[in-house]
């Protein structure tokens, strides 16, 4: 029969095993990855057609992998009423986003902004941004 002390540095060694072996090194990877965003619609400087059915589509690609996807939807100069505030985490190299929104609650005219950013790594220090600003 075993030892419990052998037992419990057969269980430690397993446990860091499956540790190092599960932890990638995103450095090289990141070094290598580019990220396109492509905001399809609404596009820069349009006026939508219909204020109830604001089509929102976000296409994101990189190289290697994408990292942290943020897409935030506000009137101009209201960055703090979202009407779109989508988060995610994701690993995959594309990511299709959309969402159609309401927005005939505020009056014709008014001008939205749509930010939209992916991380090019895991640590997120390199950032690629794209933006729209449209109205109703």
């Amino acid at each position: 029969m075993m030892s419990l002390k052998k037992l419990s540095f057969l269980f430690v060694m397993g446990i860091g095993l499956v540790s190092f072996f599960s932890c990638e090194d995103h450095d090289d990877d990141d070094k290598n990855n580019a990220v396109t965003i492509e905001i399809v619609s609404p596009t820069d400087g349009s006026k939508a057609a219909n204020a109830k059915t604001v089509e929102v589509y976000v296409t994101f690609s990189a190289s290697v992998e994408m990292h942290e996807l943020e897409i935030k939807l506000h009137p101009d100069g209201n960055s703090s009423n979202n009407i779109i505030d989508f988060d995610k985490h994701t690993h995959d190299k594309t990511y299709e986003f959309k969402e159609t929104v309401d927005l005939s609650s505020f009056p014709a005219g008014t001008v939205f902004h749509l930010e939209v950013e992916s991380c090019e790594d895991h640590d997120c220090a390199k950032v690629k941004k794209a933006e729209a600003e449209f109205s109703i």
